[in-house]
């Protein structure tokens, strides 16, 4: 088979020529630091070209710890491995 290694970043994808979009959304996720799993994401955001600004205002306490995720999704729905944050403490 050919190589399907884009060249440069900018290049599409090898299944886009079949109409696969590279990334149509993002997904972001929370959790309290000590949970032992992701749930569905909190939010998502399609992408337009960015950048973005998220601000959650509900479902966070006050002096807790969050880790926060973003992963990238295409339209098959195929999903990116979780990019995590530090932990956070909701103020």
């Amino acid at each position: 088979p050919a190589d399907s290694t884009p060249e440069h970043p900018s290049d599409a994808a090898f299944d886009e020529t079949g109409g696969e979009r590279d990334v149509q959304q993002y997904n972001i996720y929370m959790k309290p630091v000590l949970a032992p799993a992701w749930g569905p994401p909190v939010l998502t955001q399609r992408a337009t070209g960015g950048p973005y600004q998220v601000f959650l205002s509900s479902g966070i306490t006050a002096g807790a710890l969050y880790n926060f995720a973003v992963a990238a999704s295409d339209c098959t729905p195929n999903e990116s491995p979780l990019l995590t944050t530090a932990p956070f403490t909701a103020n």
